[in-house]
């Protein structure tokens, strides 16, 4: 993978490219960490819309589309959809209402499961953002799940939050102020052609009057009829008014912090060995007055935490033209590192998930360039490495 390459042609906001790098990213890719902390990122406004089920955010987002284009805007637009519970697909139904723009030059979109996310977005949805802003958007468009009240994600990653009702919302949005109502930068209550439509703004105007004394931006309320285009104008207006105020949200912080937070426990925790930790334990166990607790405070890894397979040599190829090898740690194969990469005889279930004890990684050789291939774990990008062992001898 010239991951490289890949980012000069996100840079030219080449679609192919951009979307060949959400999926690496999206399925963690080995590089991909490294990839994005290449990447400049633009000051791009990012738009989360979100709003109960059945309200019109994907129509309202196919609206959106159209108004911005034709004021010469290009246009991202991130679709989350609902996982099955079961084997974690999604219908990805948001590209049949904006499938006139698929084709569209100055608009890309991506449609995305949950994954069993509860906040209404992508696991990845920062680092999918952060990857669009290294391309020459205008505008990044994010549309939620659609699933109420816990779906406040979206007011981290977003600069202006839209909520999307619709007139028959009534006295559910005393139910949702909890959550959902108090995230909105801007209100839009869609459907408006519908005969409860001045009321419900007019009582939804109520309920937020305090909350107009305690900001410097106002929250607007504005009426759409989204399938007809009809009040679109507005809400581009206040989404630019909004975007003007530079506002550093400190719910954006948060949802930063918590994401730094991961990325850093995944790192840290990556030397800790299951099977070594099974290994210490089996001993203490026949202890009756064996405590985990104290057992976690004093553990430390093991100094040799390298497999012997390590301090094997590493194995000089010179490229040929169109040649893939597949490297591995397993130490099974005959000529290591080469390995065909099946290890299904390997697997196992854990907490419901299918675990490979050992991932293999293709690399397609440049011609008349120099590899070493070394399952040393040293390197920063395996599997090359610069063959010098001498701390493993």
């Amino acid at each position: 993978m010239n991951w490289e390459n890949l980012g000069i042609q996100v840079k030219e906001m080449n679609f192919r490219a951009v979307a060949r790098a959400i999926s690496l990213v999206e399925n963690e890719v080995n590089g991909y960490e490294n990839f994005l902390s290449q990447l400049h990122f633009n000051p791009i406004p990012v738009i989360g819309i979100t709003g109960p089920p059945g309200a019109g955010k994907s129509t309202m987002v196919d609206a959106l589309i159209e108004k911005l284009v034709l004021d010469q805007k290009k246009v991202a637009v991130l679709c989350v959809d609902p996982s099955s519970p079961f084997n974690l697909g999604a219908l990805l139904g948001d590209r049949i209402r904006m499938s006139n723009w698929y084709n569209h030059p100055n608009v890309f979109i991506r449609s995305l499961a949950s994954r069993g996310s509860l906040g209404g977005l992508h696991p990845k949805i920062i680092e999918i953002t952060d990857l669009l802003k290294a391309a020459a958007f205008d505008y990044i468009l994010v549309e939620t799940v659609g699933v109420g009240q816990s779906e406040i994600e979206v007011t981290g990653l977003a600069d202006t939050t839209i909520v999307v009702l619709v007139p028959e919302s009534g006295d559910e949005v005393q139910t949702m102020k909890a959550g959902l109502m108090e995230i909105a930068d801007i209100f839009v209550v869609n459907k408006a052609d519908r005969p409860s439509a001045d009321l419900f703004v007019k009582n939804l105007r109520q309920m937020l009057a305090p909350v107009y004394q305690k900001q410097d931006w106002e929250v607007p309320v504005l009426k759409t009829v989204a399938i007809d285009k009809i009040g679109i104008a507005e809400v581009v207006e206040q989404i630019k008014a909004h975007g003007k105020l530079a506002v550093i949200k400190e719910r954006k912080a948060w949802l930063l912090a918590q994401k730094a937070y991961q990325l850093i426990l995944q790192k840290r925790m990556a030397d800790v060995d299951k099977e070594s930790l099974k290994n210490s334990l089996l001993p203490q166990m026949e202890n009756n007055s064996f405590n985990l607790y104290n057992f976690i405070k004093n553990y430390s890894m093991p100094e040799n935490k390298l497999p012997i397979v390590a301090a094997t040599e590493p194995t000089k190829v010179i490229g040929e033209k169109g040649k893939i090898v597949a490297w591995c740690t397993c130490g099974l194969s005959e000529k290591q590192p080469f390995c065909d990469g099946k290890h299904k005889t390997l697997a196992y279930e854990e907490n419901g998930e299918t675990i490979l004890p050992f991932k293999s990684l293709k690399v397609e050789l440049e011609e008349g360039k120099e590899y070493w291939f070394c399952n040393c774990k040293h390197t920063k990008n395996p599997p090359f490495c610069d063959g010098t062992h001498n701390t493993l001898k």
